[in-house]
């Protein structure tokens, strides 16, 4: 990696108050900038078809060669965020039935696109005036931290992981959940998997047969029109005097031409992101309802026009359409275009389902405590085969004689890795940035694990002599 040295914009010599007052400053301009442009995002989809517009940016702007990641690379400049965005916009209104392609205006697009995202994360510098000393100040920080990931962060973990911790969790709880929604937690899972699979099979599909013609173009142009035809034999073949017509609309040059049937044939992509139930149907097994299944997929859609309520502000961190991503378009077909990120929401909208069910939430709250302890277990098992592992270990602190629980220790030789677990989750308000749910969440979730794992250590310290601990399950 190359080094380079910055030197610091904001002189040396500037007063702590001076700079705090020009970090408000850059804050207060670009929350007016976002203010003014973020609501005009609405326009787009008045002039195009929302679908058409969703699938362009999910295939130009959001798609990547496998074994590429310009996240990592920090190449990425149109985030998956933006997509969720302006699915959301999309369904503001009723759908627009314009089938133009974007052309010119698709850079415009992108630009506008990268623009706001800068001005939703820089807005955050507008500091309150309220806060001045460096305690709120670095509070305020942790806050809008919070908010940003909140926004931007996609993926809790790798795919494989993702999918497979998900489908665990699904199944300790799907014969309730079967009881109370009708459908199977993991049919369900697996419905979105497999969908998110097929989209990029049939994104390289239409890449392949987009190359097939373009390929050809050194060859004349009734060979680079036919090879078109061949791409995409389901269109009304261009034959005869169609096929003079669109050469002198092209003026007679080829990149003109290939350009006009690249374009055309993006009117396509929106069938790349959409699926039928038929389709649904074919995956599921024959033991599942699918009468309910398609109540469940018509309870995890909007229609056009269902967010013309909807707080714009409030999209950015509480996207309705993270918790139901797909659009449904007629009785038998729907679309999203959140596929690259959707595989991070599956586990949200399952607990969605499941909170909505006092019982159901209680078993699941204990089944995924299990599930984590035993995975934790499994893993530094796995990964530590030479070690004595201790699950479970009850103690007391000597000065206080409180009885504490120690979830996990590993023995290695003279060392004792402490491990203590935490399964829960961040409240949406805390992901919001709500200031007392948020402190309270990460006080709940690190804060007092951390203080109870350096207890043990501190116990193992200085009570130095080999110990025998009993744990709730009686060993």
């Amino acid at each position: 990696m190359k080094m380079f040295n910055l030197s610091n914009p904001i002189p040396p010599d500037m007063s702590a108050k001076k700079r705090l007052a020009l970090i408000r400053s850059i804050g207060a301009n670009a929350k007016k900038d976002f203010e003014e442009k973020y609501p005009k995002l609405s326009k787009w989809f008045e002039e195009y078809d929302p679908l058409y517009i969703l699938s362009f940016c999910a295939v130009y702007f959001c798609s990547h060669p496998e074994g590429t990641d310009p996240e990592a690379t920090g190449e990425e400049k149109f985030h998956p965020f933006f997509l969720e965005i302006l699915q959301a916009f999309s369904l503001v209104n009723k759908r627009t039935f314009e089938a133009k392609p974007l052309l010119d205006d698709a850079e415009k697009l992108y630009e506008e696109m990268r623009e706001i995202g800068e001005l939703i994360s820089m807005r955050h510098l507008d500091i309150p005036a309220s806060l001045n000393s460096k305690e709120d100040i670095n509070a305020y920080r942790l806050r809008t931290d919070m908010m940003s990931h909140t926004t931007a962060v996609r993926n809790w973990a790798y795919l494989h992981q993702m999918k497979r911790i998900t489908n665990d969790i699904a199944t300790l709880i799907d014969s309730d959940f079967k009881d109370i929604y009708g459908v199977s937690a993991v049919a369900l899972m697996k419905i979105f998997f497999d969908l998110c699979d097929q989209r990029n099979d049939l994104l390289n599909e239409h890449l392949s047969k987009v190359r097939g013609f373009y390929k050809r173009r050194r060859d004349d142009y009734k060979v680079i029109l036919q090879a078109y035809n061949d791409a995409f034999p389901e269109n009304i073949a261009l034959k005869g005097d169609s096929v003079e017509e669109i050469w002198e609309l092209a003026g007679k040059d080829k990149e003109n031409l290939l350009y006009m049937l690249i374009c055309h044939s993006d009117l396509k992509l929106r069938d790349i992101y959409s699926f039928s139930f038929e389709q649904v149907e074919s995956i599921l097994p024959e033991t599942e309802n699918k009468k309910s299944f398609r109540e469940m997929l018509d309870r995890l859609s909007y229609q056009f026009g269902d967010l013309k309520k909807q707080n714009k502000e409030h999209i950015i961190l509480d996207n309705p359409v993270s918790h139901r991503p797909f659009i449904k378009v007629d009785n038998d077909s729907y679309f999203s275009a959140i596929w690259g990120s959707l595989l991070h929401y599956v586990l949200d909208i399952l607990e969605d389902l499941v909170w909505e069910n006092d019982s159901l939430r209680n078993k699941y709250a204990k089944l995924k405590a299990k599930y984590l302890e035993d995975q934790t277990e499994r893993l530094f098992r796995t990964y530590f085969p030479d070690a004595e592992i201790k699950r479970g270990s009850l103690w007391k602190e000597p000065k206080t004689g409180k009885e504490y629980e120690n979830d996990l220790i590993v023995l290695i030789d003279s060392f004792a890795i402490v491990v203590e677990e935490k399964s829960g989750v961040i409240s949406d308000p805390a992901k919001r940035g709500a200031p007392e749910r948020l402190f309270k969440t990460l006080k709940h979730l690190m804060e007092e694990p951390s203080e109870q794992a350096l207890r043990f250590v501190k116990f193992l310290e200085t009570n130095k002599k080999e110990h025998t601990f009993s744990t709730k399950r009686g060993t």
